[in-house]
């Protein structure tokens, strides 16, 4: 073991105490005192920040009554500190024992206390100390710590509206634990904040790498700039928790100056109900334009405590254009299932990408055009009003039809294998200028087009092919289609234009 990395500066040594029995022994020798037998004792092993008591005895082997003094050397290498003991008035002949102490150490090491120049020496191990949630870590002298009351959520937030992101455990199988902490400092030369951290990854802790004060979910985070060289600061922190499914929390909270040695101290979650999440994303398989489809994310808490589920749904029209993210959560108890559902709307073919975070499973989802029958009204973004019926007092389908063209009567015939389908467009603007609208006739899987020569005509009741002028009007509209039109339902698309690219909409009769 690597004994220059365990140890820091240690506690403050108290004054020694005189204690023990005086043994009578005949005088060696004449003269000053003379001391001999000198021993260091004291515990073999202590928890990190338990006070350690050593006991120190010598014998006075002069001729007169004396006080044995020494140097004591406290650890080694870099981090070994010096202090002067004393023995005192050890009579002639006289064993005497004083007690010298406290001193504690906040991290685990073997500490070797030595009387150099008299080759006397006695090692202390510092072990972990386990606590349990609530309980309070004191080093009497440098500072104390207090952690409790934890609380289980699987993702965090950051900014608001539109910039609002998810923040989420680096690592898979983790959630994240809130926990009230207290800190109080009474030794400037004492930092332990930064060696708070998780068992699982033995050094790293949300609160020492992000700003808290920047997480929506803390209504009181802690503050370490708040911390100074004295003094005391409450507040939330976060640490990222190892999950087990069906067991919940299988992490512990430590403080750990070195990661290479054992933690110092284990604050333990092994009984503190925590929450295990297990998701999957229901998605409808297709859309109608216009229409809300839901996206579920089915939530199951696989642990034994409840806990917080959060989940986001980013829409993008482009991978450069701007994200727009939807955030809710769900509290779920132990061994239940709860939803949190997204709505997605459509407005157009060129729908959006859309991603359930932080799962990150894209939606994928067919866009079905609005489906009405004929006589029902549709309306445009725009506020425009359509509508696709049958003909007044006439059959829609026709052998022949008659039309102007350029101030000429013409009639155009059915050939072989074709009818003309004949509807009735009503269209009611919102806006004195109409964009233009595509229509056309679905039949047997294919696209029929109006019928038309390339230039606008009037037939018998007046149609207009694809633009109606800037008023209240409706018109008939025409397509030589096949004969098979006849043995099905009649089917009339209008394609308009949205913010997502085109959207088409189906009459049928």
């Amino acid at each position: 073991m690597n004994r220059r990395n365990l140890l820091q500066v240690l506690g403050v040594s108290g004054a020694a105490g005189l204690a023990g029995c005086n043994q009578v022994r005949g005088v060696v020798r004449s003269g000053p005192p003379y001391f001999e037998e000198i021993e260091i004792t004291g515990p073999d092993e202590v928890e990190t920040c338990e006070g350690i008591n050593l006991e120190v005895s010598v014998t006075n082997t002069g001729g007169e009554t004396g006080e044995f003094t020494a140097r004591l050397d406290i650890g080694e290498g870099l981090f070994q500190s010096s202090e002067s003991i004393a023995v005192e008035d050890v009579q002639i002949t006289q064993t005497k024992t004083a007690t010298i102490g406290p001193y504690w150490s906040d991290k685990t090491a073997e500490i070797p206390f030595r009387l150099t120049e008299h080759d006397a020496s006695h090692t202390v191990v510092v072990t972990t100390r386990e606590l349990q949630m609530g309980e309070e870590l004191n080093c009497d002298g440098g500072y104390r710590i207090s952690l409790s009351s934890p609380r289980f959520v699987s993702t965090l937030t950051e900014g608001s509206g539109e910039d609002i992101r998810l923040v989420t455990p680096e690592e898979d199988g983790r959630i994240y634990a809130l926990v009230e902490a207290e800190i109080e400092l009474y030794n400037e030369d004492r930092r332990p904040y930064g060696t708070l951290s998780t068992e699982s990854s033995n050094g790293f802790a949300l609160s020492t790498q992000t700003d808290l004060s920047e997480i929506n979910e803390l209504d009181n985070p802690f503050n370490r700039d708040r911390l100074d060289s004295t003094g005391s600061e409450s507040g939330t922190v976060v640490f990222a928790v190892e999950t087990t499914e069906g067991d919940g929390i299988n992490d512990n909270i430590i403080k750990n100056w070195n990661s290479d040695t054992p933690p110092d101290v284990i604050w333990s979650l092994e009984d503190v109900p925590g929450a295990a999440f297990d998701t999957t994303v229901e998605s409808p398989e297709s859309i109608e334009i216009g229409q809300e489809g839901t996206v579920s994310v089915v939530v199951e808490n696989t642990g034994d405590g409840a806990g917080t589920y959060r989940a986001a749904l980013l829409k993008s029209l482009n991978s450069f254009g701007p994200q727009e993210t939807k955030v809710d959560s769900i509290e779920v108890a132990a061994g239940e299932e709860e939803r949190i559902q997204f709505g997605i709307t459509p407005e157009g073919l060129n729908k959006p990408d859309y991603e359930i975070a932080p799962e990150g499973t894209a939606i994928n989802y067919v866009v079905e055009p609005v489906s009405l029958e004929f006589g029902e009204e549709f309306t445009t973004y725009d506020g425009g009003t359509y509508v696709v019926n049958t003909p007044l007092n006439r059959s829609i389908y026709a052998d022949e039809v008659s039309y102007t063209e350029f101030g000429s009567e013409q009639t155009a015939t059915a050939g072989s294998g074709e009818t003309f389908v004949i509807v009735e467009i009503d269209v009611d603007p919102e806006s004195e200028i109409l964009n233009t609208v595509d229509y056309s006739l679905l039949v047997d899987g294919r696209t029929v087009e109006p019928f038309s020569s390339g230039f606008q005509r009037n037939y018998t009741s007046p149609v207009s092919g694809a633009e109606y002028p800037g008023s209240d009007t409706g018109g008939l509209l025409v397509f030589r289609a096949p004969e098979s039109a006849r043995e099905s339902s009649v089917e009339v698309q209008a394609m308009f234009y949205g913010e997502e690219g085109d959207y088409p909409v189906q009459w049928t009769e």
